[in-house]
């Protein structure tokens, strides 16, 4: 199924399209867990300044993500032969600290730039260091998965190795 979605957002025929096509991949990885419900998709700040992608409520008695906040925001990057970059990262993060949360999940469909001790690992090393963790699912992950228990270990041990080594090994 996670295939189907990668497909269509490969043929996609806009950056619109592409995008759309990792929300909806998004959605559908987060929603297979108990628990996890999407409540925003696409929504403006309360200035119209910021968009977000996928907002879900993470029943954490229920989800198997008890590690995660109660409030999930999922940053979704559907680029078509770039990685995704420091800057990319460190907007994320920026938006995800001015609405005060401590954890954000990065989906995309090819991988951060450069990795631990490149530019995309320095920038998530930067929001680390200013309270934020931002948890990547890549094209690897999203190869790879073949359960929502697969998942939920794929985060927690991104989160151990925040909290134990600093950095993502990516």
């Amino acid at each position: 199924m996670i295939d189907g979605f990668l497909v269509r957002g490969m043929k996609a025929s806009s950056t619109t399209a592409q995008g759309r096509s990792c929300e909806d991949l998004g959605n559908y990885v987060f929603s297979k867990f108990p628990g996890v419900e999407l409540v925003h998709q696409n929504v403006l700040d309360a200035f119209g300044a910021t968009e977000t992608d996928l907002v879900f409520t993470n029943d954490r008695t229920r989800s198997g993500l008890h590690f995660l906040d109660p409030v999930l925001i999922v940053e979704c990057k559907n680029y078509a032969t770039s990685s995704v970059s420091s800057a990319d990262v460190a907007y994320f993060s920026t938006r995800l600290r001015q609405k005060g949360a401590q954890i954000g999940i990065l989906v995309t469909t090819t991988r951060v730039s450069g990795g631990t001790g490149h530019a995309g690992g320095w920038a998530l090393e930067s929001a680390l260091i200013e309270g934020v963790t931002v948890l990547v699912i890549d094209r690897r992950h999203l190869d790879d998965l073949t359960t929502t228990n697969a998942l939920a270990v794929l985060l927690l041990s991104q989160l151990v190795g925040y909290r134990s080594l600093g950095t993502l090994q990516l």
